[in-house]
């Protein structure tokens, strides 16, 4: 009888210290951890805001190889969204990127199981010539003491994952091909807003190649359709365009395109166009051309804030001819948006 006695003595006390402990703790558990990852912020925001990439370094991917992964919306950006459904060591639930801010910062939502959603994200920071990255979360757990007490395992447990995913993060990076430098002088943009586009006829070759390649590509596409042109008798209109179907910073599904003073169906690799005219978001970039980038995502930001859904394949009108003009603070590119 004594030995029982003690025994709900010691459980009687540990129920109080429990119960003692998780008064005093949050009720909203923030979970960080932080690491400098060797690859700048561009190259390590374009894989943290791509739901197909995460599988790659995941810290759950090992504790089970069969989980089962569905995708669903953009694959990268606000909307991408995954579903997972796996063992016991990783369950199932919902994964979706809420919002971002390009090379800062990806705001997500999770739900994991039948608990409630779960704010979490990344922030970016430049240190040196890599990144700082901190992979956080917020849970609440709750006002039962109880279940705040068990705040305290959660976040030693997600603490690990999260050092262990962000280990893996640098590993990853270290495989994936090298974005186009960004080094150099930075372009400016003088002008961006709705305009009016009148549309028109033109003639394009499109074919997935390397980000490296564009300007090499762009000069032979160009060339070729200046030829079939002039066997057809059409008169080319303008400046010169490009539109970039996909962009993964590694490759993009681009067509070089010329305007022409009427229709024509083209032949081979070359293709007629009829290019509808409509309400577009454009933006004048001067600059060397890597600096586009940030064009695209002033373009993107201005459409947010302003409640705008632009279309997923933007051309780019080549106004300066940078073989001639020497200053690269001199060319200008004009970066239209379509607006849906």
């Amino acid at each position: 009888m004594k030995v029982l006695k003690w025994i709900g003595i010691a459980l009687v006390s540990l129920f109080l210290l429990v119960t003692v402990i998780g008064v005093f703790q949050p009720q909203i558990v923030r979970v960080e951890h932080s690491k400098v990852i060797s690859a700048p912020p561009a190259e390590v925001f374009a894989v943290l805001e791509n739901t197909r990439e995460f599988q790659k370094w995941s810290p759950w991917a090992k504790k089970d190889t069969n989980t089962v992964y569905t995708y669903s919306g953009p694959e990268s950006g606000k909307g991408a969204s995954f579903t997972w459904k796996g063992n016991s060591d990783v369950g199932y639930g919902v994964w979706t990127v809420d919002n971002t801010v390009p090379n800062e910062k990806i705001d997500l939502t999770f739900k994991f199981e039948e608990y409630p959603p779960t704010p979490a994200g990344y922030v970016l920071k430049p240190e040196g010539n890599g990144t700082n990255v901190t992979w956080f979360m917020e849970s609440d757990m709750g006002s039962s003491p109880w279940s705040k007490f068990g705040g305290i395992f959660m976040k030693m447990a997600v603490s690990k994952d999260y050092e262990q995913g962000l280990e893996n993060l640098e590993a990853y990076m270290k495989t994936r091909p090298k974005m186009a430098s960004t080094a150099g002088p930075k372009g400016r943009i003088e002008k961006m807003g709705v305009e009016d586009f009148a549309g028109g006829n033109a003639l394009s070759i499109r074919g997935v190649i390397n980000a490296s390649e564009i300007g090499g590509a762009l000069g032979t596409r160009y060339a070729e359709i200046g030829q079939y042109a002039k066997s057809k008798n059409l008169t080319m209109k303008g400046s010169p365009f490009a539109v970039y179907h996909t962009w993964d910073g590694k490759t993009t599904d681009m067509e070089a395109c010329i305007w022409t003073d009427k229709a024509d169906k083209g032949a081979g690799s070359i293709k007629g166009m009829a290019v509808p005219g409509g309400k577009v978001l454009v933006a004048d970039y001067y600059g060397p051309y890597m600096g586009t980038e940030a064009a695209h995502f002033a373009l993107d930001e201005w459409a947010k804030k302003n409640n705008t859904k632009l279309s997923t394949s933007p051309w780019e009108e080549y106004i300066t001819d940078p073989m001639v003009e020497k200053d690269p603070m001199k060319v200008l590119t004009r970066i239209y948006y379509r607006i849906l």
